[in-house]
């Protein structure tokens, strides 16, 4: 069952890996950067949404409940400490 869902993961992010893959060999400069979740709680709460949701788009006229304290403590720079 654990390599059905691996394999079946490979398989959707598949055309997206492609995708950066091209975009990464075009004539130009590009940084790749990972950052922690705990640096970028909003990036984090929308992934999280979208893994949650039936639909293949969503779009909000304003954030989504939850998302919007995480954007205060952005703006103000407040940052969360990793725990490890």
């Amino acid at each position: 069952m654990l390599l059905d869902c691996y394999l079946l993961i490979k398989w959707v992010y598949r055309a997206l890996i492609f995708e950066i893959r091209e975009l990464l060999r075009r004539d130009w400069t590009v940084r790749i950067e990972h950052t922690f979740r705990e640096a970028n709680f909003c990036a984090d709460f929308m992934a999280k949404l979208a893994t949650s949701c039936d639909n293949g788009l969503m779009i909000w006229d304003e954030p989504p409940q939850g998302l919007q304290q995480l954007l205060l403590a952005d703006i103000m720079r407040i940052s969360f400490p990793r725990i490890v």
